[in-house]
């Protein structure tokens, strides 16, 4: 008998040695929907577990504010929601961390991340959306009723933009010409433009100073012009930030400190009227004054820079690279295969391990035990034969990989 016990505490000891996957599906993600009574603004957040750290996080979340829908930077993504309520609710997240919306006529709405650039759409007709025990988005209710598993969608539909009268003075938004995820927004006076500016990921470069306006700010989660011209954005640390033309975007002026923002309001001109936050409405003026001149340029910065990735959030079925807050992109894992940002990774089936290293790039194991990389364009093979990824405990990031001939090697 005691041979027996002496057996069994060696095996234990054995599997305790094993080295263990990064995404071992330890705990279940879900959903907390809540009001914040004060601002009328209904949050449906989703949790994910993220087995780095050993905690639960929210990775993605929205926001409602009557049929108005905001994405986790506070940016519209439509205006004809239909309307929310606890018992019959028309946005839910499902179990894999994908948003689901109906709109006023029934038009039943997917996006993989409220961050999405377009949303599909399903044939089937809704009413309202049943939840699991998680608050998870399980089914959908029309004259039938189907698992939201079994919905089909189809197309490419844009969000809502919010409209710009063209008049003498307005705000102009167009992705840049040699970076689609780079935006830019040009201000207008009397038909000229004034003011350009660019954001990039975690920055926001000023074109007509040859300034870095974020260089010692964490952010931004929105950026956007006041109609005296000034540039604002949400810093991370929950500041509002103003940067003023009249003294050439040199200074920092907080506007509103440790508030959390939910979403922005702006004239027909496109210019920001007001700013709903955890504190209240912040409303500004909206009269235009043009302050006049040529903002002095000062001391330039030529280098206009990414974000750098700072943690990664590595969840059961994703990994999320940030610099600071600011979200960089995601890998995840859906139908046995990956995608970074949208893109289907190729040599990715069955992927056992996957993460992002320091200069955001997706690597992973496939069931093949290759590992592989997407440098941008296309995967790459690193090398065959892998055993397994190092993270870095603090930040989440890949640091390095074990070849079979037991040695580590570094990641970039």
């Amino acid at each position: 008998m005691k041979k027996f016990f002496t057996m069994i505490l060696v095996c234990l000891l054995c599997v305790g040695m094993l080295p263990v996957t990064a995404f071992a599906e330890s705990y279940e993600p879900y959903s907390h929907i809540w009001t914040d009574d004060n601002n009328g603004v209904i949050n449906v957040q989703y949790y994910d577990y993220d087995v780095r750290s050993n905690t639960y996080r929210i990775s993605d979340r929205v926001s409602i504010i009557g049929n108005q829908l905001f994405d986790m930077k506070g940016i519209m993504i439509v205006s004809d929601l239909a309307t929310f309520t606890k018992d019959k609710p028309s946005v839910v997240f499902d179990a894999n961390g994908e948003l689901y919306f109906i709109s006023k006529d029934g038009q039943t709405r997917h996006m993989e991340t409220s961050l999405d650039e377009t949303f599909e759409v399903s044939t089937f007709v809704s009413k309202y959306f049943g939840l699991d025990f998680e608050d998870l988005g399980a089914k959908v209710y029309g004259k039938t009723t189907k698992n939201l598993d079994n919905l089909s969608f189809s197309g490419k539909y844009s969000r809502h933009t919010n409209p710009v009268v063209e008049d003498t003075c307005y705000v102009k938004t167009y992705a840049h010409s040699d970076s689609a995820e780079t935006v830019c927004m040009d201000a207008y006076f009397n038909s000229k433009a004034v003011v350009s500016i660019s954001c990039h990921e975690g920055t926001v470069w000023c074109e007509t100073v040859k300034r870095m306006l974020t260089e010692n700010a964490k952010g931004p989660k929105f950026v956007g012009y006041l109609s005296n011209y000034s540039v604002l954005f949400y810093d991370l640390d929950k500041k509002l930030i103003e940067y003023r033309y009249s003294d050439g975007f040199v200074k920092a002026y907080p506007v509103m400190l440790d508030t959390y923002v939910y979403c922005f309001n702006f004239t027909d001109n496109g210019f920001i009227s007001s700013a709903k936050t955890s504190q209240g409405t912040y409303s500004f003026s909206t009269k235009i004054s043009f302050p006049g001149g040529t903002p002095n340029s000062g001391n330039s910065n030529n280098s206009a820079t990414g974000g750098t990735v700072t943690n990664v959030k590595n969840f059961t079925n994703k990994s999320m690279a940030y610099s600071g807050d600011t979200h960089l992109g995601t890998l995840s894992a859906k139908k046995g295969v990956l995608s970074w940002k949208g893109t289907t990774l190729a040599n990715s089936k069955k992927s056992s391990e996957f993460g992002i290293t320091a200069s955001c790039t997706p690597v992973w194991i496939n069931g093949e035990d290759e590992l592989y990389m997407w440098n941008g364009s296309s995967t790459q093979l690193i090398a065959t034969n892998v055993l397994r990824l190092k993270y870095n405990d603090d930040t989440g990031i890949v640091t390095s990989y074990k070849a079979a001939d037991g040695n580590w090697y570094t990641l970039k």
